[in-house]
């Protein structure tokens, strides 16, 4: 017997969450994607350090597949896809965003405000896809702890030739390890794209220090040196 399927629409919702100054008022907007098995909530308070700076909003978007992350049904944790029906969560990836980046540009008209877009983990992919087909202005790119997807992106060097991008890293991330990041590495230069490299002393994780030399770089506040920061968060 065959088994056959199809797909029909629904109408649902999906949530972000935001810190800092109002969305309206911001100079400088982050737009933050999380991992695998995580919340946008609980992602965001990583990014406090910057939050507190003048004028600058933090928004995260959340992953719109939720699952158990424990045994008792108590942790909670989202996934923005799988390898089943993938094509199709990939073309629903890049409308969620489309559609929040409508609502942040829709509340916010400032002629010379930055744009930074950051994907962390599996959000590194999601937001290269994503980068590659849409047409919002970015002021920055970075993909932190994360591995690009290894099929074809087409336009990706034209699109991203003038985008500051910074790749980040822990020198003791465990799941990225040396040889992933450096398949990484060879798909960034086999498009012929320009990066600075940042490297921090920790693991898996998003790090306070790197995070605000980087804010700092695109408010011309100091020069891009690629280095390894140093950490005091070190675990």
């Amino acid at each position: 017997m065959n088994v056959s399927s199809e797909y029909f629409f629904i109408s649902r919702q999906v949530r972000y969450y935001s810190i800092g100054c109002p969305i309206e008022c911001a100079q400088t907007i982050w737009v933050v994607l999380h991992g695998y098995g995580q919340l946008a909530d609980r992602f965001l308070l990583k990014f406090k350090g910057i939050a507190e700076r003048e004028l600058t909003a933090i928004v995260a978007p959340e992953a719109p597949s939720k699952f158990y992350l424990d045994s008792n049904f108590n942790k909670v944790g989202a996934s923005w896809m799988t390898r089943e029906n993938r094509l199709q969560e990939i073309e629903e990836q890049f409308d969620l965003l489309e559609n929040l980046f409508t609502i942040i540009n829709t509340k916010n008209t400032h002629e010379n405000r930055k744009t930074i877009a950051l994907g962390f983990s599996q959000g590194v992919p999601t937001l290269w896809r994503w980068i590659e087909k849409s047409k919002v202005d970015i002021s920055a790119l970075v993909l932190w702890a994360g591995l690009l997807p290894d099929e074809p992106v087409p336009n990706i060097k034209e699109r991203i030739q003038s985008i500051p991008l910074f790749v980040v890293r822990g020198n003791e991330d465990a799941i990225i390890d040396t040889h992933k990041k450096e398949t990484s590495h060879l798909i960034l230069n086999n498009n012929e794209v320009s990066y600075q490299e940042l490297s921090f002393v920790g693991g898996h994780e998003i790090h306070t220090e790197t995070l605000l030399h980087i804010s700092k770089v695109m408010n011309y506040e100091i020069k891009p040196i690629i280095s390894q920061i140093e950490s005091s968060q070190k675990k």
